[in-house]
Parts: C-alpha cells; sequence; structure tokens
C-alpha cells in the first residue's frame, strides 16, 4: 500500500499500523478489532481468537489471565461472574465447576470453605443456613439436618448428636425436651 497525497511526485509507502487502500490520498490508521502487519500495505486482518487489537497495531496482543478475547475483539472482556479464564490467550471461558465458586474476572475456581455451599456456575459461597450443615471438602449444596442431630448454627460442618432426654426431628436447628 502506497498514499499519494495533493501534489505528490512518487508514492509514498504506507506507514506501520495503518493501511493504504489502492488510490489512497492520505493513511488510514489500523482500526480496532484489526491489525496491519505489513509495510507497506493495502489491508488490514481480522484479529484472531484468543488476543484483542486497539486501533493502530501492528500485531495482535495475547488475551490476558481472568479475560477472553474471541475473534475480532479490540479489547479483552472480562471473565464473567460464575465462569473463569484459567489460560492467557482464551477465546471463550469456562462454567464454574459445582463446589467452586467463580467471581467477576477469575482465572481459577475457587474452592467453597468449609460451612459453604456452591452450585454451578455460582460467583460466591453461600453460608450454610442453619437446619443444616456443609461439609467440606468442596458442596453443590448444603446438606438438611438429619433426624437424632441438630444444626444450630450458622455454617455448620457436621450435624451435633441430639443428647439423652431430648429429641430431634429432621432439620433441627434446637434439641426438644422429651415430653
Amino acid at each position: 500500500g502506497y498514499y499519494c497525497p495533493t501534489g505528490t511526485v512518487s508514492p509514498i509507502p504506507c506507514p506501520s499500523a495503518h493501511y493504504c487502500p489502492i488510490g489512497s490520498g492520505s493513511t488510514n490508521l489500523c482500526p480496532g478489532s484489526y491489525y496491519c502487519p505489513l509495510s507497506p500495505s493495502n489491508t488490514y486482518y481480522v484479529c484472531p481468537a484468543g488476543y484483542y487489537c486497539p486501533a493502530g497495531m501492528v500485531s495482535p496482543i495475547v488475551c490476558p489471565l481472568g479475560y477472553y478475547c474471541p475473534q475480532g475483539s479490540s479489547t479483552p472482556a472480562l471473565c464473567p461472574a460464575g465462569n473463569y479464564c484459567p489460560l492467557t490467550g482464551s477465546s471463550s471461558y469456562q462454567f464454574c465447576p459445582a463446589g467452586y465458586y467463580c467471581p467477576l474476572g477469575a482465572s481459577i475456581a475457587t474452592p467453597c470453605l468449609p460451612g459453604y455451599f456452591c452450585p454451578a456456575s455460582y460467583s460466591y459461597a453461600t453460608l450454610c443456613p442453619a437446619v443444616s450443615y456443609c461439609p467440606y471438602p468442596t458442596i453443590a449444596q448444603n446438606v438438611a439436618c438429619p433426624a437424632g442431630n441438630y444444626c444450630p448454627s450458622l455454617a455448620s460442618t457436621s450435624p451435633t448428636a441430639c443428647p439423652a432426654g431430648y429429641y430431634c426431628p429432621s432439620s433441627s436447628f434446637a434439641v426438644t425436651v422429651c415430653p
């Protein structure tokens, strides 16, 4: 690609990061979502998947961790909540598995902590409610407190056996005195 401004005696080569279609009187900055690797050039190329290309690029930039870049990206897209982007050069994101949580921009799936549960594609860990427990390691949902036991507090990791002289129906958060 070359350009010829008014009064030009001979064609001028198109500079890097620009393109000059046939018959150009001036240069054109390579647009976002594209790159212009050749000089002189009369065309531009779509940014490949796994890379992004702001305006004026000679070569694509690899997509960073926690982001994804579909084909034709001008900027990296932050990995959406409930998903993660574990590699540089990601062109898509992965769903967060059950037993893990993935906040906005996650590059890894974070395991649920004891006393919490994490259904698939969640962006946060959910505190285990009283009347249930959340055993460790990672768990996708809370478990109802079984009969003969009680779960008195938030974030229980195991049920507590009902003591002698009391009874505890299923999903109890307190003991009941035997009549």
